[in-house]
């Protein structure tokens, strides 16, 4: 379980997995200043990363593909499954933008009207079935989607926001794949961290590699985080890096 919590107004609200027990996980809304429980939803099989929120509505999808959209009450809005329960995986988060729900696997992935529930565009051609863990949720910036899938060939694909088609994509060998949400600055600028800690920046429109740096060889699960300039990257030997966002260049690093 990888999910952190969401505040939403005085809320925090946050998934909860329990593996032994069906209908024994769901969301859980806590009351951010006192931790007074406010309210529950029970869901058939765990949420292994965090909801998502937008215009009044909170959102998760479990680990079988049931996407559930709650008021900031807890009562129920809609149910989505994303095709077959017993082949899908999902460990990733929805993204909520543009009035819609972006969410799914490699199999299955679509974007549901935010207030319905209905889909706009399903794409069923990106991967295989994904029984491997993946944790990279989609992102977005302006008319762009980006979607990454470990465990699959395409290790980062953009799409158009508002049809679901192929702007371009990126297939790779298994070293390079990537178990990171992509992050995207205010120029479009897309960076992703590959499984052996091997930061690229891309131009979100063409695909273009603007710059390319590997650091120390070492396993990387923690999503880098974008401020003044700075890309900051952590990595599974416990060392924080900083490399300059235009150029790619280490500043500095720190060891735990």
């Amino acid at each position: 379980h990888q999910g952190s919590a969401i505040l939403v107004d005085d809320c925090l609200i946050v998934g909860t997995q329990n593996e032994d027990r069906p209908n024994a996980s769901g969301l859980v809304a806590l009351d951010a200043a006192t931790g007074t429980r406010r309210w529950e939803h029970t869901t058939a099989s765990s949420i292994k990363l965090s909801p998502g929120s937008a215009n009044g509505r909170i959102f998760a999808a479990t680990v079988t593909g049931e996407v559930v959209a709650l008021g900031e009450a807890g009562g129920h809005h809609w149910s989505y499954q994303l095709g077959n329960a017993s082949e899908r995986w999902v460990y990733s988060c929805p993204l909520a933008w543009k009035n819609r729900v972006y969410v799914g696997a490699a199999p299955h992935f679509v974007a549901l009207n935010e207030a319905s529930g209905e889909v706009d565009w399903l794409r069923d051609d990106i991967g295989h079935q994904d029984w491997i863990a993946s944790y990279p949720s989609p992102a977005g910036y302006e008319d762009f989607l980006t979607v990454s899938f470990h465990g699959q060939p395409v290790n980062l694909m953009v799409l158009e926001a508002d049809t679901g088609k192929t702007v371009w994509n990126l297939e790779e060998a298994k070293t390079s794949r990537t178990n990171t949400t992509p992050v995207i600055d205010a120029e479009g600028t897309i960076y992703i961290v590959g499984g052996t800690t091997h930061v690229r920046a891309f131009e979100i429109s063409t695909g273009e590699v603007k710059w390319e740096t590997l650091l120390e060889k070492t396993r990387c699960a923690a999503s880098p985080s974008l401020s003044d300039g700075r890309l900051f990257v952590p990595d599974g030997s416990g060392r924080l890096s900083a490399l300059d966002t235009t150029t790619g260049e280490v500043s500095w690093t720190w060891q735990s």
